[in-house]
């Protein structure tokens, strides 16, 4: 094939599955995309919106608690007492 003749049969038949290995990826790759951003879509609930990405190390950062009764303080102070023993 020093002419040259031939060579166009064979680099059309190298071109075909090459164009459909091409094409089959592309599917491929359409697809697993539109999975993807199904399931990245899909972990996005209602519920974990709104709440924080970052922490301040040694800071709380959720709602401030309500204060005790006094009652309740003094309560909770003689159970301490007795729990201290002598």
């Amino acid at each position: 094939m020093a002419n040259g003749i031939g060579n166009d049969a064979k680099g059309a038949a190298i071109a075909a599955p090459a164009a459909f290995v091409s094409e089959h990826f592309l599917k491929v790759g359409g697809l697993a995309l539109a999975l993807a951003l199904m399931l990245g879509l899909g972990a996005c609930r209602e519920e974990e919106q709104g709440r924080p990405l970052y922490y301040d190390k040694g800071t709380y950062g959720g709602q401030q608690d309500s204060g005790i009764s006094e009652a309740t303080f003094q309560e909770l102070k003689q159970r301490a007492l007795e729990q201290k023993g002598p």
